[in-house]
């Protein structure tokens, strides 16, 4: 079998206005991953996702980032 059958990648993007509530927080996020079958048993994943929020609050101002690889395998 070709790599490119056992792999797939996906991606999303989204944006949220709360539009006038006491506390305005306004985010977007992003994240995508890869993920390849090197046969039924074994399986494995990788991920990055990306996150703004904007707020009317100064400390609710915050950028977060995270990396999350993942390996299964079923016997």
């Amino acid at each position: 079998a070709d790599c490119t059958d056992r792999t797939r990648w996906t991606a999303t993007i989204e944006v949220r206005d709360s539009g006038g509530n006491l506390t305005d927080d306004d985010y977007i996020t992003a994240s995508t991953s890869l993920n390849y079958s090197l046969s039924e048993k074994l399986k494995a994943s990788l991920a990055y996702s990306w996150f703004k929020n904007w707020s009317t609050i100064s400390y609710g101002d915050f950028v977060r980032a995270s990396w999350t690889m993942t390996a299964s395998t079923r016997w």
